[in-house]
């Protein structure tokens, strides 16, 4: 059965480059001009960002967007 590799926004390391940056929620929305509660939701899994926030969060974060995905492998 072929396998398809996708990328999905991967809420645990969105969290870990803003922890291991030493960041709250509250300077990562300073930062990247993304309200905290928004933050909170994508770190939660509650929402998934846009492509375009992925990218605002990712360059606040110094990081590539792909930095803040995972491969997931889906049969088709």
């Amino acid at each position: 059965m072929p396998t398809l590799v996708i990328h999905r926004f991967d809420p645990a390391r969105l969290r870990g480059l803003r922890v291991a940056r030493g960041w709250s929620q509250s300077e990562l929305a300073r930062r990247s001009g993304i309200v905290r509660p928004a933050i909170s939701n994508y770190e939660a899994g509650k929402r998934e960002p846009t492509d375009r926030v992925l990218e605002t969060l990712a360059t606040a974060l110094d990081f590539e967007a792909d930095d803040l995905r995972q491969q997931v492998k889906v049969s088709v």
